[in-house]
């Protein structure tokens, strides 16, 4: 019985290992994130054609933020997708959140009604299929400089 359950518990602690070590960095200064269009709110029931449906574009610093406590909004895009810039150096988890609006009034004017919790990047429920990710990106070094003969 002590076997059965040492090779239980080491086959979770292996498969969690497995998980842990699968996420991907992608050293880049830029890189286009593209998701799946939301056509419906929870329980499945579609939008109707006349709502505004925009996603907002969130980076949480792995390293300083990897609670993801303190995210910096990047973007805000109706499009599945979103061209992500990096400045300053560091590691990142990309975040989606989707912003359901209605138009009102004779003007049409957008008010928006719900927001969804923020999905990440390095969640396998929300990256495709279970592929976790971040982007990372470091500074280019300065050219050697003084260069002479000898």
């Amino acid at each position: 019985m002590k076997k059965l359950f040492l090779i239980l518990v080491l086959a979770v602690f292996l498969v969690s290992s497995v998980s842990a070590f699968g996420q991907e960095w992608h050293t880049v200064n830029q890189a286009t994130i593209t998701w799946s269009p939301v056509t419906g709110a929870e329980g499945g029931t579609p939008f109707p054609e006349t709502d505004v449906i925009e996603y907002r574009v969130w980076l949480s610093n792995a390293v300083t933020d990897p609670d993801k406590t303190n995210p910096v909004e990047v973007g805000i895009t109706e499009e599945t997708m979103f061209v992500v810039t990096l400045n300053v150096e560091g590691r990142y988890f990309v975040g989606l959140q989707t912003m359901r609006s209605i138009l009102m009034g004779p003007d049409d004017e957008k008010k928006l009604v719900g927001e969804s919790r923020i999905g990440w990047s390095d969640e396998p429920e929300i990256a495709l299929d279970g592929n976790i990710f971040g982007l990372q990106h470091y500074l280019p070094p300065l050219p050697p400089y003084g260069i002479g003969l000898l």
